[in-house]
């Protein structure tokens, strides 16, 4: 894509720092032009809450499903007995955040004008990826 004669002015670290301040000067300004607030996005949710959203409700596309333990354990330790779990859950990788945006916009009282911005990391079964 580049041009044989290209030559980077920039060390790979140095693109790399200058990419995040790149980033962080726009979510600064889109944040003060727009009023609105970035807040960290969750990974998952609980199955059963109902927040994630099925995208198109077809059963291909269904959201990335796993079972989160909750045993004690002592790191490094393998125990012979097995304890029962008492308080696991079922949980989903996040397919989309349109769902808990609106929850948190009613949550934290946001009123018309002000606005609420997020980066998000899905997983979404049946779609290409680009890794």
């Amino acid at each position: 894509l580049l041009p044989k004669s290209y030559k980077a002015t920039l060390t790979k670290k140095d693109a790399l720092r200058a990419g995040m301040a790149i980033r962080r000067f726009m979510e600064d300004r889109l944040s003060k032009d727009l009023n609105i607030v970035k807040s960290p996005g969750p990974l998952a949710f609980e199955a059963s809450c109902r927040v994630n959203d099925d995208l198109d409700g077809s059963e291909a596309h269904k959201a990335v499903g796993f079972h989160i333990m909750n045993i004690a354990r002592d790191r490094g330790v393998i125990k012979k007995t097995q304890e029962k779990e008492k308080f696991g859950m079922d949980a989903e990788v996040v397919q989309s955040l349109a769902n808990w945006k609106r929850i948190m916009l009613k949550f934290f009282d946001f009123q018309v004008g002000e606005g609420l911005f997020c980066e998000s990391t899905s997983i979404r079964k049946g779609y290409k990826g680009d890794v």
